[in-house]
C-alpha cells in the first residue's frame, strides 16, 4: 500500500523536475533519468524513484520480458497531478487522465525506446543550442482543405523533435518505429509531414522553415529499406536508421533516396542551406 504523500515527505526541486520529466516522457527507467541528468547514479535514481512510488506521486511496473528484467518503468501518479498541472500548464483533468491511464506492454516499450533515442541524439548534439520537445510539446493541431475544397481537422504527432536553434534554426522531428507499423500507417504519416512542409507550419510552429524527420527502427536494414521506399515521393527529407547502427556508429543515416550515409551534423547542416 502506498505511504500517504504527507508522511514526512517533502518535495524537492529536482523531485519536481523528475515528475514533470515522467510525464512528458510517458515513462523513465531509473537509467535514462540518469542518462538524462536527474540522477548522478543508478542507485540514488532508484532509492528516490521508489519513494515518489511509494508515496503515489509515481506508479511503477517491471519492464516486458525482452526488455530487460531488472528495470522498473515509472508512470506519473495520481498525488503528482498538482505538480504537473503546475509545472507545465497541462489542465489539472488531462493529467489525472493520464496518472490513470493504463500501462500497456507496446506503450511501455515504444516510450522507453523514445527516450533512449533522445539520450542518444541528445549526446550527439551537444555543443549546439539545442532543446528536446515531447510528443506532447510537439503536437499541432491544424485545419486544411483538400482537393474538394472541404476543409478537414489534421494533427502532426511526431514523437519528438530536437529544436536547434542559433542563426539558423532548424528541427529534426523524431519517430521511432517498433517495426510493426504497417505500410499504410507509415503512408499516412508521410504524407502528413509533406502537408505540413506545403501549409508552411513549420514556420508557424517553429519560426524556420527547416525541418527533417530522423526516423530510428528496431528493425534491421531490410525495415530501413522498406520505410525510406514509402517516403521516396516526400519532399521533406527523411533519414533512417536502426537502433543497432544509432548507438554504435551515429554517422550512419540514410536517406529516402538511398546512397551515401549522413552524421547527424551533416543532416543539419543540409537543412540550413
Amino acid at each position: 500500500m502506498n505511504k500517504p504523500a504527507t508522511d514526512r515527505f517533502r518535495l524537492t526541486p529536482r523531485d519536481r523536475e523528475v515528475l514533470v520529466e515522467v510525464f512528458l516522457s510517458n515513462c523513465l527507467t531509473s537509467r535514462q533519468a540518469v542518462g538524462l541528468g536527474l540522477f548522478t547514479g543508478r542507485s540514488r535514481a532508484n532509492r528516490r524513484l521508489k519513494a515518489l512510488a511509494d508515496r503515489g506521486y509515481l506508479r511503477r511496473k517491471p519492464l516486458p520480458v525482452g526488455q530487460s528484467s531488472s528495470e522498473t518503468a515509472y508512470f506519473i501518479g495520481l498525488n503528482a497531478v498538482a505538480v504537473v498541472a503546475a509545472h507545465t500548464g497541462t489542465d489539472a483533468e488531462e493529467v489525472r487522465r493520464h496518472a490513470c491511464r493504463p500501462m500497456g506492454r507496446t506503450f511501455i516499450e515504444h516510450s522507453v525506446l523514445v527516450t533512449t533515442c533522445r539520450i542518444r541524439l541528445m549526446a550527439l548534439a551537444a555543443g549546439r543550442e539545442v532543446e528536446w520537445r515531447s510528443e506532447a510539446e510537439c503536437r499541432h493541431e491544424y485545419s486544411a482543405s483538400g482537393s474538394d475544397g472541404i476543409r478537414r481537422p489534421h494533427v502532426l504527432k511526431a514523437d519528438g523533435a530536437i529544436v536547434f536553434g542559433g542563426e539558423a534554426p532548424f528541427v529534426a522531428f523524431f519517430e521511432g518505429d517498433r517495426n510493426f507499423v504497417s505500410p499504410l500507417h507509415w503512408e499516412r504519416t508521410v504524407r502528413g509531414y509533406s502537408r505540413y512542409a506545403r501549409l508552411g507550419l513549420c514556420l508557424e510552429a517553429y519560426g524556420t522553415a527547416s525541418f527533417a524527420v530522423l526516423v530510428v527502427t528496431e528493425g534491421g536494414e531490410g525495415r530501413v529499406r522498406r520505410l525510406s521506399s514509402i517516403a521516396r515521393q516526400s519532399p521533406v527529407p527523411f533519414h533512417f536508421a536502426t537502433v543497432t547502427s544509432l548507438m554504435a556508429d551515429p554517422d550512419f543515416w540514410l536517406g529516402q533516396a538511398g546512397g551515401t550515409r549522413l552524421s547527424l551534423q551533416q543532416i543539419i547542416g543540409e537543412g540550413e542551406e
